[in-house]
Formats: structure tokens, C-alpha cells, sequence
């Protein structure tokens, strides 16, 4: 799921800036959706639904469902998480804080995992299949490196730049629909209009 920030938050998050959502939070007793979201400082924030524009609604393949915990919540019966396997460790979220070194890699290869899962509009460069297994180039030639067929997109390991995958096969299995997950954001932007 990607989304853009309709205000600034900080340092972490610009207006306009576009991010992958890590999880979500659902409050079955006030309806209402929190987004876990990158706050560039190898920590996630808990950020209102309503903050955000959604751009694309796909659930991510690694998130997994399950109740929220007493120690990171208040009222942890009334929530469910939808979030990365990884963020449910036991003191995860204290781990990042502390800057626990192998926490912290985890989670950034959480990030790099979503942000590679779907392809990103907003990125115009494909990179260029080259008929060998799921080996691909940039558009160049200069650099070449094997694919995951999994990803909507591919990074070049020698310059970090993201490319769409041409070996892309589109996931059918989620958690939810897509349409699904539009209909409880459009509940939830009804239920921010009433209040």
C-alpha cells in the first residue's frame, strides 16, 4: 500500500511525500484506521488514515494479521494489527529504539521488501530483460543482476536505482481484496467527515 502525506509531520515526513505503509491499525471500537509508516529514522510512526491520500490500496504479501499487544497499546482487545511478521517480535519497537543493530536490519530489509513488492507509477525506468533465467540490465547495459519475478520492481545492487520489473507475475492470493481494503478506507473517511 503506498499513500501521500496531505500535511508535514516533522522532519520524518514532508507534504506531498509519497511512502509505503508498514502495517496497518484497526480500532474495532472507534472504527478508525491507523497507518504505520517509515520515519526515515529506523522507526516507524502510527499516523492517521485520514493525514493520507491513498495512491494504491494493494496489501502487502508480508503482512499478517493478529491482535495487538497490552505492551504497545491501550485497550490492546479493541485492536488488530496488520503488519510484517518481523514488527511482531516480542520488544521489537523498543529493539529500534535502542538501536538494537540486528533489529534495525530487519526492519530495513522489511522497507526494502515492500518498496520492491508492487510496481511504483511514479518510476519511469524499466529494466531490461535479458532472456536468461530472471536476469535483467539497465536499460544501458552497463549493470546486470537476477530478479525475483515476485517484485513489481528490481533495484540495480551496484547504483540502489529502482527499476520495474519486466518478469513481474502479478500476486492473486491477499488478505483482502483490493476492493475491500477501499471500502473500509471510504468507511473511514466517512466516519472523520461526521465527527
Amino acid at each position: 500500500m503506498r499513500v501521500k502525506s496531505k500535511i508535514k509531520f516533522g522532519d520524518m515526513i514532508q507534504e506531498n511525500e509519497e511512502k509505503i505503509v508498514l502495517g496497518m491499525l484497526f480500532d474495532t471500537k472507534t472504527k478508525e484506521i491507523t497507518l504505520i509508516i517509515d520515519s526515515k529514522f529506523n522507526y516507524f510512526l502510527d499516523l492517521p488514515l485520514k493525514e493520507f491520500e491513498v495512491i494504491d490500496p494493494k496489501i502487502s504479501r508480508y503482512w499478517k494479521f493478529n491482535k495487538a499487544s497490552k505492551e504497545n497499546y491501550k485497550e490492546p482487545q479493541n485492536k488488530l494489527l496488520l503488519q510484517p511478521k518481523v514488527f511482531f517480535k516480542k520488544e521489537f519497537g523498543h529493539d529500534l529504539i535502542d538501536g538494537v543493530l540486528e533489529r534495525i536490519s530487519e526492519y530495513q530489509n522489511t522497507i526494502k521488501n515492500l518498496n520492491l513488492e508492487f510496481p511504483i507509477d511514479s518510476i519511469n525506468g524499466h529494466a531490461v530483460p535479458l532472456g536468461k533465467g530472471f536476469w535483467v540490465s539497465t536499460p544501458d547495459y552497463e549493470y546486470s543482476w537476477e530478479t525475483n519475478q515476485n517484485d513489481g520492481m528490481t533495484i540495480c545492487p551496484e547504483t540502489d536505482q529502482l527499476f520495474h520489473n519486466p518478469y513481474y507475475i502479478p500476486q492473486t492470493t491477499q488478505i483482502f481484496s483490493d476492493e475491500y481494503v477501499k471500502n473500509l478506507i471510504n468507511e473511514q473517511k466517512a466516519n472523520c467527515t461526521l465527527k
